[in-house]
């Protein structure tokens, strides 16, 4: 059974921005927390009209999107709003049927978040063309927390 490294990684999303320069200033932070909380709620906007009308996606080399994997993938976007998290560079459905977020920090650094399953994440960081890191993320039913595993729990 995997190990849990940290009880919730989405403030490991937060330290990332700061090591990756979003607003170190105070007089930047008010600003920049409002245009993240915007597009966190365009984010969400679009996942619940997905949820709702699931058929909007019409691309014939994706899985149907699950209205249980949507719903998880609401979930995070939630959490990682209300942790303060930058939002997503872009994120959409994935050619097997998940939910991808992407963030870029620069031409040569970035995270893809991929909502597997329900409750259930897969993280890759990628800099410079190297795979720095590669773990799961999976919702704590009690705690409604994520929590950071090396590999996927059975």
């Amino acid at each position: 059974m995997a190990t849990v490294e940290s009880d919730v990684t989405i403030s490991e999303w937060i330290a990332r921005d700061a090591r990756n320069g979003a607003a170190p200033d105070d007089s930047l932070a008010s600003s920049e927390s409002q245009q993240h909380e915007r597009k966190w709620l365009s984010v969400i906007d679009q996942l619940l009209r997905w949820l709702t009308n699931p058929e909007a996606v019409e691309d014939p080399e994706l899985e149907p999107l699950s209205r249980d994997l949507l719903q998880s993938a609401i979930d995070f976007a939630y959490d990682a709003q209300n942790a303060g998290s930058s939002p997503p560079s872009a994120f959409g459905p994935s050619v097997d049927g998940g939910i991808s977020f992407e963030r870029r920090f620069d031409d040569t650094s970035l995270e893809h978040l991929e909502i597997v399953e329900i409750g259930r994440a897969e993280v890759t960081v990628i800099r410079s063309g190297q795979v720095l890191a590669n773990y799961w993320l999976e919702r704590d039913p009690q705690h409604r927390g994520w929590l950071r595993r090396d590999s996927p729990a059975a």
